[in-house]
């Protein structure tokens, strides 16, 4: 059970780390790029106009977002369900 639980833990981390290293400097890239009142909701409707690194970065942030949560609710039921007994 152990095992599962640093899984699934490595899993959080890791696409948390994978956002804040990658994606959210891309982020603010192109934002500054777009202009300078720039929101979420410029950068999806740039996404959905064509503009090409806003698909990327938009499909990129779905994809972690989808790998990511189910994680984490997975460890917060599992880590739930074992509180009272003791882990081997």
């Amino acid at each position: 059970m152990i095992v599962i639980k640093f899984f699934l833990l490595a899993v959080v981390v890791g696409g948390i780390a994978y956002a804040a290293i990658s994606l959210f400097p891309r982020k603010l890239a192109l934002a500054r790029r777009l202009g300078p009142k720039t929101t979420n909701g410029h950068l999806i409707a740039a996404a959905k106009n064509g503009d090409p690194e806003a698909l990327d970065l938009y499909r990129k942030s779905r994809r972690l977002l989808w790998i990511v949560l189910p994680s984490t609710v997975a460890l917060s039921l599992l880590h739930e369900m074992t509180k009272g007994t003791k882990e081997k």
